[in-house]
């Protein structure tokens, strides 16, 4: 359970890095390297949870599972904004 809890925080750490760093509209390399390395860690993660697995073990997997989801939205959200830079105009094609 802690190495699959290791590389979900290194995908963690590796989406935060990249939404403080780049703009997903201007570095589509950097976006895409980012998703497969967070892809395959959180892969990696589950292949290594899986040997520990077990029917009483499962509210706490759950619960990792959500807080690994959690703290990845946390980190995606601390990106700029790059795909909608005109909101305003969308809030008034909007009324």
């Amino acid at each position: 359970m802690r190495g699959s809890a290791a590389l979900a925080g290194i995908a963690i750490a590796a989406t935060a890095t990249f939404s403080c760093v780049a703009s997903p509209r201007e570095d589509l390399v950097a976006f895409y390297a980012t998703i497969l390395l967070s892809t395959g860690l959180l892969v990696g993660a589950l292949i290594l949870g899986r040997e520990g697995f077990s029917r009483s073990s499962a509210p706490r997997v759950l619960f990792h599972l959500v807080l690994t989801g959690v703290c990845l939205r946390l980190a995606a959200s601390l990106a700029p904004t790059s795909l909608s830079d005109d909101v305003f105009r969308y809030v008034w094609d909007g009324k």
